[in-house]
């Protein structure tokens, strides 16, 4: 049963994760990289609505649930790959510093953001802060790629879960690393885009297969 719970565990940090953010968008949380001062300017003027704080709010959670799935795949993975397991453990390490870069140190910046916002925080420090965010969530991403990498190459060695998961994940780290070179401009962001599309159906077909699997 417990097993079960950490494999759940990995549909629902999607859904609250995909759902956070969205409440953030919504909330007018979402600047674009290169935006104009004005727009930090507004975002540091107006009371944030309450999507904002629900989004961060659920955000955290799925940060939460996230750390367990890792540890569900990693109870899976160390197995399989025996002693000393050191492909599977970097997997799991890499995935709860994947976990504090991109929810805990986006969420403290944005509720740093959202408690001064309409109590005279200025745009040149709200554009800061911003960017001190992309750049956390940006290195939790990079995490989250070594993560998949490092666990499929354990699933393609071990085959101790289907072999199409271990391509998958393959080919969602490749993405992730081209999407995060410089200087690539178009080809990098749609690599990321891909990247993180082909990361997230990864990871919820991990989820789904560890949730029907028969532990031996």
């Amino acid at each position: 049963m417990a097993m079960r719970l950490g494999a759940l565990s990995g549909i629902l940090w999607l859904v609250l994760s995909l759902g956070g953010l969205g409440l953030l968008a919504a909330g007018g949380f979402n600047v674009p990289s290169g935006s104009s001062a004005d727009s930090f300017a507004a975002l540091a003027s107006a009371f944030p609505p309450m999507q904002v704080h629900l989004g961060l709010y659920l955000h955290t959670l799925s940060s939460l649930l996230l750390v367990v799935f890792a540890a569900r795949v990693w109870a899976t993975l160390r197995v399989a790959e025996g002693s000393p397991a050191w492909l599977s453990t970097a997997a799991f390490g890499a995935a709860l510093l994947g976990a504090a870069g991109t929810t805990f140190m986006l969420n403290a910046v944005f509720a740093a953001i959202a408690v001064r916002a309409g109590h005279g925080l200025d745009a040149q420090t709200t554009a800061t802060l911003y960017e001190i965010a992309r750049g956390g969530y940006a290195t939790g991403d990079r995490l989250l790629t070594l993560f998949a990498g490092l666990a499929s190459i354990v699933v393609l060695r071990t085959r101790v879960l289907p072999r199409w998961l271990g391509w998958l994940g393959a080919i969602a780290a490749l993405l992730g690393i081209v999407g995060r070179a410089p200087g690539l401009e178009a080809a990098g962001e749609l690599a990321l885009g891909l990247g993180l599309g082909t990361f997230y159906l990864w990871s919820l077909a991990l989820a789904v297969t560890l949730l029907v699997r028969r532990e031996s």
